[in-house]
């Protein structure tokens, strides 16, 4: 609270209301938000929004420390490593390299903002980066990798839902489970091909390592995703026309709150990372054939993003295939 009390004194600012600027750390250093992130919300009178909080915050204890009786601390060496051994994955290895960065600097994967340079782009895997559009990078706030064995577009799924990425096998089983509740509504995105059967037989697929007719296809199970967790997916890869915003099928937009955006990028040779970008990024469009097939509620999401799509279409000089004026201009 101490942290996030700093960075809401700064927010005072009103100049910190231009977030395209934001070059904080404090989102890959502490999981907290930064001063930006907590004038827009001040500005919205939002609340902070849980998944701005590291999952490593709700995992603290309140409790004591233990002191011995000459008033001098136990070595904790055990219970600290105990405590890694009890989190998830994702929470572990975030831990380890905070710790490594406290005690080594020198070895530390944190690096000072970059001002007055071009593109201001903390991040752990900045080779990843040049794999994305570069007119689109100094939105990107940090990647996170995972393991490269096939299933790694599922990995960064399940990363970024909290099923830690150990459990790809519970995302595909979780989209099939979408699809076959669902044949009719599949089918009529692709009818002459028997589109649902076809994503069927790809995600039907749980050995240890994958080959290619398994790997995920992010512009065919984007809308799966979507619409089987109730959330926002944009997904991106090297060209700009190749970058997508997934809505749900059938389900009308739930408040800004509420909601979950996350995002994935395909880097080098068809491997998957998990894309965490900085807040009120510009949005890429949406498919066609997503507007074309979806309920009427659900094609209120195109106007919750109308704004912020018509300012990726700026960003990339591409042909607008929405604007704001055909869905109203909201943005939240």
């Amino acid at each position: 609270m101490e942290l996030i009390n700093v960075q809401l004194q700064c927010a005072e600012d009103a100049s910190y209301l231009q977030f395209q600027l934001c070059d904080c750390t404090i989102k890959i250093t502490h999981g907290l938000p930064c001063r930006h992130d907590l004038a827009y919300y001040r500005w919205y009178f939002m609340p902070i929004p849980i998944q701005s909080i590291h999952d490593h915050w709700t995992k603290l204890s309140m409790r004591a420390p233990i002191v011995n009786d000459d008033g001098e601390r136990s070595d904790r060496t055990y219970e600290v490593v105990d405590r890694l051994r009890g989190m998830d994955q994702s929470t572990r290895v975030h831990m380890i390299d905070r710790i490594i960065d406290m005690t080594d600097p020198s070895q530390s994967t944190v690096r000072g903002p970059a001002y007055n340079t071009a593109h201001r782009v903390p991040s752990i895997r900045i080779d990843y980066i040049q794999h994305l559009p570069r007119a689109y990078q100094h939105y990107i706030s940090h990647i996170n990798d995972v393991r490269g064995d096939g299933h790694c577009g599922f990995r960064a799924i399940a990363a970024h839902i909290g099923y830690g990425e150990d459990r790809w096998a519970q995302v595909r089983r979780d989209l099939i489970n979408e699809i076959e509740q669902n044949m009719d509504l599949y089918n009529a995105l692709y009818p002459e091909i028997g589109w649902a059967d076809y994503l069927i037989r790809s995600l039907n697929y749980f050995e240890d390592s994958a080959p290619d007719e398994y790997w995920m296809d992010a512009m065919s199970m984007g809308v799966v995703i979507a619409s089987a967790y109730n959330l926002v997916l944009h997904t991106f890869n090297a060209l700009p026309s190749g970058c997508f915003t997934h809505f749900p099928l059938r389900s009308p937009p739930v408040p800004a709150q509420e909601r979950i955006e996350i995002a994935i990028a395909r880097v080098g040779n068809n491997h998957f990372v998990q894309l965490f970008l900085q807040p009120h990024y510009p949005v890429p469009s949406y498919p066609i054939w997503w507007w074309n097939n979806s309920s009427d509620e659900a094609k209120r999401w195109a106007a919750r993003y109308a704004t912020r799509i018509s300012l990726w279409q700026e960003i990339m000089e591409t042909r607008p295939r929405g604007t704001e004026a055909e869905f109203g201009g909201n943005i939240d």
